[in-house]
């Protein structure tokens, strides 16, 4: 996949997806673009995800089906963090 030269401020990404993971997206896309920001979502609850071996900051985690309120909350919380790296995968 060919990542954009444009700059990326938020990458919204569901976790577990048929082709590629979410994780796997965002490892390509900080190549490119290590200063974009993620929120993950799943359909998934946080149990679910961990169990298949991903750990996710819960501040960066919306879980599915999420009112608009939600989802404003954690785009806010992503874009407005601190530069320290902000999630284990």
């Amino acid at each position: 996949m060919e990542v954009s030269k444009a700059a990326i401020d938020l990458l919204l990404t569901d976790v577990i997806m048929p082709q590629q993971g979410g994780p796997e997206l965002v490892k390509q896309i900080e190549e490119g673009h290590p200063e974009t920001r993620v929120v993950f979502m799943s359909g998934y609850s946080d149990d679910m995800v961990k169990r298949r071996g991903l750990c996710m900051q819960e501040d960066l985690f919306l879980e599915k089906p999420f009112s608009k309120r939600a989802l404003l909350a954690k785009v806010y919380s992503a874009l407005h963090r601190e530069s320290e790296k902000q999630r284990d995968i």
